[in-house]
C-alpha cells in the first residue's frame, strides 16, 4: 500500500515537471514563427510549430528537401542562392559532422505581399541524436530596421566627420597661405624702414604699416582660435563696425611693400 502511494506521488511529481517544461517550451515557442525538428541522417523533418502567416503550408512531417524547397519559394530572390548554400541538406550534414551546434543567418522572407526580415537558425546539442537539429524561424523585422537605421546614422556621422576634417584641412591650408602675406609684408616694410633711417617720416609710415600687418596677422590667429571653439561646440558671434576702405588700403600697402623690396 505504501509503495503504491509513493509511486503515485512520484508519478504526480513527474507529471508536474513535464507540464512545467511544456509551459516553458510554449512560452519560448511564442518567439518563433516556425520550429522544425530535423533528422539530417534520414533527410526527414517533424513540425513542432508553424504559423500560417508566412504562407508556407508544410505537412506535419515529410522529406527535408520538400520543406527546404517550400521555404525557398518565400525567400527574397536576391538571397535565394545564399539560403540554398547555407541550409542545403549536404551543407548541414557537413557542419553537424564537424561538431557545429549553432549557425544561421538573417534573410528577407515574404509574408503575404511584403518581405520581412527573418532570423533562421539551426541548433543542436548533446541531448539530441547525432545528425538531428532544430530549425527555427523568427521574424525580426522591427529589430532589423532599428539596426539598419542605427547603421545609417553611423554612416552619416562618418560622412559628416570626414567632411568636417576636409573643411578643417582646407581652412588651415588657406590660413597658412594667408598668414604669409602679412608676415612677408612686415618683413618687407622692416627692411624698407632700415633703408630709410634718415627719413623719420618714411620710417614712421613703415612702422604704421607694420602695425597694420600685425593686426591682420592677429585677426588670422583669432580666426584659427574661433575654429577650435567651433569644433568644441563653443561658438561666439560678434558684430563690429569697420572701415572697409581702410582695410583695403592696409592690405594693398602690404603687397606694395613686398613689391618694393
Amino acid at each position: 500500500m505504501v509503495l503504491m502511494v509513493v509511486l503515485a506521488l512520484r508519478e504526480r511529481m513527474l507529471n508536474q515537471q513535464v507540464e512545467t517544461v511544456n509551459e516553458v517550451v510554449r512560452v519560448l515557442g511564442n518567439y518563433y514563427n516556425a520550429v522544425y525538428r530535423i533528422d539530417f541522417n534520414e533527410g526527414r523533418y517533424f513540425k513542432v510549430k508553424a504559423e500560417r502567416s508566412d504562407g508556407l503550408a508544410a505537412p506535419e512531417s515529410g522529406n527535408y528537401d520538400d520543406l527546404f524547397k517550400g521555404v525557398l519559394e518565400f525567400v527574397e530572390p536576391g538571397a535565394a542562392d545564399e539560403f540554398s548554400r547555407t541550409f542545403s541538406l549536404e551543407h548541414v550534414r557537413k557542419l553537424l559532422n564537424e561538431g557545429v551546434t549553432d549557425f544561421g543567418g538573417e534573410f528577407r522572407q515574404r509574408f503575404n505581399k511584403e518581405y520581412k526580415w527573418v532570423n533562421v537558425r539551426l541548433s543542436s546539442d548533446s541531448s539530441m541524436r547525432r545528425g538531428e537539429a532544430i530549425l527555427s524561424f523568427r521574424e525580426v523585422d522591427a529589430e532589423k530596421q532599428k539596426q539598419l537605421e542605427h547603421m545609417q546614422l553611423i554612416e552619416r556621422a562618418l560622412r559628416v566627420a570626414k567632411q568636417n576634417t576636409k573643411s578643417r584641412n582646407m581652412f588651415f591650408s588657406a590660413m597658412s597661405h594667408d598668414m604669409r602675406a602679412p608676415l612677408n609684408g612686415m618683413i618687407g616694410m622692416a627692411e624698407l624702414a632700415a633703408l630709410h633711417k634718415d627719413d623719420p617720416g618714411a620710417v614712421d609710415d613703415y612702422v604704421q604699416k607694420i602695425k597694420s600687418a600685425g593686426k591682420q596677422l592677429l585677426t588670422l590667429i583669432n580666426d584659427i582660435l574661433e575654429m577650435a571653439k567651433m569644433e568644441s561646440g563653443k561658438v561666439e558671434h560678434l558684430q563690429e563696425d569697420f572701415d572697409i576702405f581702410a582695410v583695403v588700403n592696409d592690405v594693398s600697402a602690404m603687397f606694395e611693400a613686398q613689391a618694393s623690396v
